[in-house]
């Protein structure tokens, strides 16, 4: 039997994974950001585009789904709005309003909530950072910060 290794402030965040994000990304490894030769092109021909990362570094893609979500609002959304379900549950997938100015993930990234998501990801990653630098001096503590 294998031990459980997840630490409390792992599992007060992570969304429970069902078969539909099963290939998303997760607390402890951050947004799934495949980086595909191609990607499936939809209505008009269009499709997700892997440099969307470097803009947004929340973005993650599901290559199952063919869709986008928002890996601080999946995980770290207290909110119980619907504003902007599709990043946290359904995936979004309209391709031609992506980089539009007030649409697709622009509007999303400037959003109250994801916001606020955002901020609680960063604390929680700052959070496990300073719980490994005070394993690391535990176990060395000569070794120079």
């Amino acid at each position: 039997m294998q031990k459980d290794t997840t630490s409390e402030s792992d599992t007060q965040f992570q969304a429970p994974m069902t078969a539909s994000d099963d290939d998303l990304g997760r607390v402890d490894c951050g947004p799934s950001q495949p980086k595909l030769a191609s990607f499936p092109k939809g209505r008009k021909n269009r499709c997700y585009r892997a440099i969307w990362y470097e803009s947004f570094r929340w973005l993650e893609y599901s290559v199952k789904q063919d869709r986008a979500f928002c890996f601080a609002c999946r995980n770290f959304s207290t909110s119980t709005s619907k504003s902007d379900i599709a990043f946290m549950k359904t995936g979004w997938n309209a391709w031609a309003k992506a980089m539009e100015t007030n649409r697709g993930l622009r509007k999303h990234d400037a959003c109250s909530d994801h916001l606020l998501s955002m901020t609680c990801w960063e604390s929680h990653a700052s959070q496990r950072e300073q719980e490994a630098a005070g394993i690391r001096n535990m176990l060395d503590p000569d070794r120079p910060c």
